[in-house]
């Protein structure tokens, strides 16, 4: 790429900045009510119509390594080593992976990288699991391996994947799990995460794919002389599964008081020194792996967390579930189902680990996804007597209550769509989601 070329294309990610600022200051206060806006965390994406998502990109892990074995980095900076999977979607001809199909912007400094280092004689050799290149990337199929970018002394990159013809089809930013955090004017901590299927109290509600995910934060003022103004737009959380952005929360203090335990009522300014603390709650796609960003006036990130949902509701697992099988049908006690849909049934063990009150098993307590097309796919048919309790053998019968320590197995049935993956979440009558499971089916 010539000095032109890239000085153009550096140019076309500052005026995107530009407009993407402009947009938040001119949203009015009445479409904040509606729900916060969601955009796609892809720089190019203001000129690229593009449907969104026939290739991704995830990554496993990122490090900055001042050498690889014998080999040193130019100008005095480092290597930036992404461990990522690479996987083709939507793409039926296949996907062309070349070394100029990932670049990388430093967006501190506005330096652009067009190619990754893979190509160049002994790189391969000392990265070990390199990402091969040129490769053709099946429909459907993904590839996982490492990159590297001799990069400067920043922690501010996002990775782009390209198409042949320069599109950004998707962008990720690239976090340094193995960096400890800097010091920061203004820090937060994530006391607590988890996740509600559903808040109906407030009048909130998901759509499709959406589920609420709920923080206990503290957020505290080290050295903002004139105070930090802390507002719903301080704090974004990314989906890093989808790349998918929520760039406000959905703290409304008319809506939110009764779903939220202590909500963090806002706007409110955080003097020199001091902090505060509660729950925050964002609607957004459902994903094991978010990002929490704390964002200044300007919409510049200050500080920046992982999300954990290791343990979602509990210090312990509270539930745990167990599945034996998974079957696909057409047909149920005579019952055929529509277009495209399919009877799928899922053989399974719960045991109540640590709900002392027990676990009220009822139909509203397992929701499926469909992963593949991003579907809420509703709750289980088992109290439905045509298709549960006597379509299916050893159907479990609902409702009942699993006491402490004791467990049931039985099948659960779902009319849903045909997919090759789902998500089962097992949810507690207060709609906090107590386990997920990915299914192949």
């Amino acid at each position: 790429m010539t000095k032109q070329e890239n000085g153009a294309v550096i140019a076309g990610y500052c005026i995107l900045i530009i407009l993407m600022i402009s947009f938040a200051a001119c949203t009015s206060a009445d479409s904040l009510k509606n729900g916060p806006v969601i955009t796609q965390v892809n720089p190019a994406s203001a000129g690229n119509q593009q449907p969104p998502g026939p290739v991704s990109i995830t990554i496993n892990s990122a490090e900055k390594l001042p050498k690889l074995n014998n080999l040193a980095p130019l100008g005095g900076g480092s290597f930036l080593v992404i461990n990522l999977t690479i996987k083709n979607n939507d793409v039926p001809e296949g996907f062309d992976l070349v070394n100029t199909s990932l670049t990388l912007l430093n967006t501190g400094n506005g330096e652009f990288i067009p190619e990754s280092l893979n190509a160049k004689p002994g790189i391969r050799k000392e990265l070990g699991s390199s990402l091969l290149q040129p490769a053709r990337i099946k429909q459907h199929e993904n590839v996982t391996g490492k990159v590297v970018f001799d990069v400067a002394d920043s922690t501010d990159n996002v990775l782009n994947l390209v198409d042949k013809d320069k599109n950004v089809l998707t962008s990720l930013p690239v976090v340094l799990e193995n960096q400890a955090p800097a010091w920061s004017p203004v820090t937060v901590t994530i006391n607590s995460a988890r996740k509600l299927a559903r808040v109906n109290e407030g009048g909130l509600h998901t759509r499709d794919g959406n589920i609420f995910v709920v923080l206990d934060i503290t957020v505290k003022n080290n050295d903002v002389r004139e105070g930090f103004d802390f507002t719903r737009s301080s704090m974004t959380l990314l989906n890093l599964e989808s790349s998918r952005l929520v760039n406000q929360s959905s703290n409304f203090p008319d809506t939110m008081d009764r779903p939220l335990e202590k909500p963090l009522v806002m706007p409110v300014k955080i003097g020199p020194g001091e902090a505060i603390n509660g729950q925050i709650i964002f609607r957004i796609f459902d994903s094991a792996r978010y990002r929490l960003n704390l964002v200044g006036t300007d919409q510049k990130m200050i500080t920046s967390r992982p999300v954990s949902f290791e343990s979602l509701a509990t210090t312990d697992h509270p539930l745990s579930v167990t599945i034996h099988s998974v079957e696909k049908r057409y047909t149920l006690n005579e019952i055929r189902t529509g277009p495209g849909e399919v009877f799928v049934i899922i053989n399974a063990t719960v045991k109540n680990n640590d709900l002392p009150d027990g676990f009220y098993f009822y139909g509203g307590s397992t929701t499926l996804r469909d992963l593949a097309g991003g579907r809420n796919l509703g709750f289980s048919f088992n109290e439905k007597k045509d298709y549960g309790q006597y379509g299916v053998e050893n159907a479990f019968v609902l409702p009942c209550k699993i006491r402490q320590n004791d467990a049931m197995t039985g099948n659960l049935v779902f009319a849903t769509a045909n997919s090759d993956t789902y998500l089962l979440n097992f949810v507690d009558y207060d709609d906090t989601i107590l386990l997920s499971r990915t299914i192949n089916a």
